[in-house]
């Protein structure tokens, strides 16, 4: 049967010794000016550590809210640059002796709008990747949305619910993309090939065309899904098949280390289809 005589006891004994140590600590601490010195520092030395330890956890935290804040100023970046480029884009050509009425730019649609969103689930290691967002249908997105990032092109959403929507990722076997090469603003179709997430292939590109490594690549703007110039690489090699190109492409993303992105919103999309049907 427990004994409460047999545990209290070797209490009372723990409790008693580490009292008289905390008492000794403290007269050598009052008495001893050397050893009160270094006891200060250890003293400090553990607070420090302790105050460094909290700092960097909310410094961390405030990144993270620092980051979400800087995503969304970047989207609102993104509209208003979209707005003045569909502005410039319709006054360039007109001679600079008319005398053009004043546009109040808040009244233009651009081209593209754009959602920010964040990549909660990512897959790179399969022939058909796809991506997993916080944004959906409340949101605005829609299937057969581009969706970009800062540094290229993401993919194509395929899929939404009220609040997440999946894309097929760009490194998908047999998804192309329209492509433009520069400086030399030849046209052809950058598709994966199933191999590295680091390289893509560029065709199409006619043999007469002169392309060289550390040209660019970015979206041609044919594509109702995608932006045009947004990066997508750069041109690593190149060898002449036949009529063609056949080049390889080391893409500007990192598809492993995605984070942020944004859904494309081609405003005129609706009514260019009609054109087509």
């Amino acid at each position: 049967m427990w004994n409460k005589k047999s545990i209290i006891k070797p209490i009372i004994t723990l409790a008693l010794f580490l009292g008289l140590e905390i008492l000794s600590f403290n007269i050598i601490r009052q008495n001893n000016s050397f050893q009160q010195h270094i006891i200060n520092n250890r003293i400090s030395e553990v607070k420090l550590t302790i105050s460094g330890f909290f700092s960097d956890i909310y410094s961390y935290t405030d990144l993270k809210k620092k980051n979400a804040i800087l995503h969304q100023e970047n989207s609102e970046l993104r509209n208003r640059i979209a707005i003045f480029q569909t502005l410039y884009d319709s006054t360039k050509l007109l001679s600079a002796h008319i005398n053009l009425p004043v546009i109040d730019s808040t009244s233009i649609i651009g081209d593209f709008s754009f959602i920010p969103a964040e990549i909660i689930s990512n897959s790179t290691n399969m022939l058909n990747n796809y991506l997993i967002i916080n944004k959906g249908s409340k949101d605005g997105v829609r299937s057969e949305m581009g969706v970009i990032s800062k540094n290229g092109i993401i993919g194509i959403v395929s899929n939404t619910s009220d609040r997440f929507s999946r894309i097929e990722s760009f490194l998908s076997v047999g998804r192309s993309v329209s492509a433009k090469v520069i400086p030399s603003n030849s046209y052809g179709n950058i598709v994966w090939d199933g191999k590295s997430p680091k390289y893509a292939i560029l065709n199409e590109i006619p043999h007469h065309i002169e392309v060289n490594v550390g040209d660019t690549v970015v979206t041609s703007g044919f594509s109702t899904m995608y932006p045009k110039d947004i990066p997508i690489g750069e041109i690593e090699s190149h060898v002449k098949k036949g009529s063609h190109h056949h080049i390889i492409v080391r893409l500007f993303i990192d598809y492993s280390s995605l984070k942020y992105v944004y859904v494309a919103i081609n405003n005129n999309k609706e009514e260019i289809e009609q054109l087509t049907k």
